[in-house]
């Protein structure tokens, strides 16, 4: 049986909101392909975060992370009010006791470096903000947000049909190869498709597609592990106790059991950080120990009595991590031909938090590398 084959100017593979964004902006002036291995599109972790827009805080000054987070930022609340995607600018408050003081102080700093409005409030201007929010001390980040996903997701899908992407769905690729001069060929069942361009931008799979292209994830340092993350929902009757997003001082691996609320005023609180080998979006069969531990960590800084029956399991989603347990955080990792060797070919990795803020800042990137490359 002969296999069909077609020429593009670009291939993008993954169309979660990272793919979506690379494939629209390749878009503008190339005959672009996109490709995902699900039925839908975002099925995976752009259907399951807390649709938080992040200020840029968290990570070191000269990371591509943080760069093209507080890029991604403006962009997106930009794109938000273009197109009046549901989004909400609610700040953010950094909350601890007064042995916290130190390490809210430096992010204080490392804010005001970096463009970001954010001050410290005291006992009293906290209780003013936040009436139910118990806690001696805390910093107030006000370009914190968050996002309707669903609506940013279809955003970028009419957007990626008014530049004419050809969309395909339950396509899995088996491998990409160099084919033809400058052109790699990406392999489906069925099919073949050739480009000079192809970007991977495939989130948990990211590293096995790396393969896929012949590439040494190890050597290469974009092997991903996965740490999987729950969240819970606040009974209903905890509605509209909070305007803010409320997160404790970050952990060691990540952010803390932090209370973030949707644009109707419902509470979520999680995520919670279990290592896994393989990434699975299964929720807790038993969840009453998820349910005690929440219910704990909540009652250190909120004050509404929150028992373990008020919280119910809402979803999972699962952290690509490039840093091994008990290593330091890195940096994203947005590799081309000057890091792998293979022309014409951008793999992204490790698009873990804030991936979603930065998700048109990286669009920018991968053109903008591919532009740097004569491509």
């Amino acid at each position: 049986m002969s296999r069909t084959r077609r020429a593009f100017d670009a291939i993008v593979i993954g169309a979660g909101v990272v793919g979506l964004a690379c494939a629209a902006s390749l878009g503008r002036r190339r005959k672009v392909l996109l490709l995902e291995r699900h039925a839908r599109n975002a099925l995976e972790n752009s259907a399951r975060n807390s649709g938080v827009i992040h200020a840029g805080l968290h990570h070191e000054a000269d990371w591509l992370r943080t760069r093209l987070c507080l890029r991604g930022r403006e962009l997106l609340y930009r794109r938000c009010r273009l197109e009046s995607i549901p989004h909400a600018e609610t700040g953010k408050l950094i909350v601890g006791g007064a042995g916290d003081a130190g390490t809210l102080e430096a992010l204080a700093r490392r804010a005001s470096e970096r463009g970001i409005a954010a001050r410290m409030l005291d006992r009293a201007a906290l209780r003013e903000r936040e009436p139910l929010v118990t806690a001696e001390i805390a910093l107030f980040v006000a370009p914190t947000g968050v996002v309707r996903t669903t609506a940013l997701v279809r955003s970028l899908e009419h957007e990626c049909d008014a530049r004419s992407v050809v969309s395909l769905r339950s396509a899995e690729v088996t491998a990409i190869e160099r084919a033809e001069g400058e052109e790699l060929r990406v392999v489906i069942d069925g099919a073949d498709f050739v480009a000079p361009r192809v970007v991977i931008a495939a989130g948990l799979g990211s590293d096995h597609l790396a393969t896929c292209a012949g590439l040494d994830p190890e050597a290469l340092g974009i092997r991903q592990r996965y740490v999987k993350g729950t969240w819970l929902a606040l009974d209903v009757r905890h509605r509209k106790s909070v305007s803010h997003l409320v997160y404790p001082v970050p952990e060691a691996d990540g952010l803390g059991i932090h209370l973030t609320r949707d644009l109707e005023g419902f509470l979520f609180a999680g995520p919670d950080a279990e290592w896994v080998e393989t990434p699975d979006f299964e929720l807790p069969r038993d969840a009453e120990e998820k349910e005690v531990r929440f219910a704990a960590a909540l009652g250190r800084y909120f004050a509404p009595p929150i028992a373990p029956a008020d919280l119910h399991p809402l979803t999972v989603g699962v952290r690509p991590r490039l840093s091994a347990r008990g290593e330091p955080p890195r940096d994203f990792a947005l590799l081309d031909a000057r890091a792998h060797g293979i022309p014409g070919l951008v793999v992204t990795a490790g698009l873990e938090s804030p991936g979603l803020t930065a998700c048109l800042a990286i669009a920018e990137e991968v053109e903008s590398r591919l532009r740097d490359l004569g491509l």
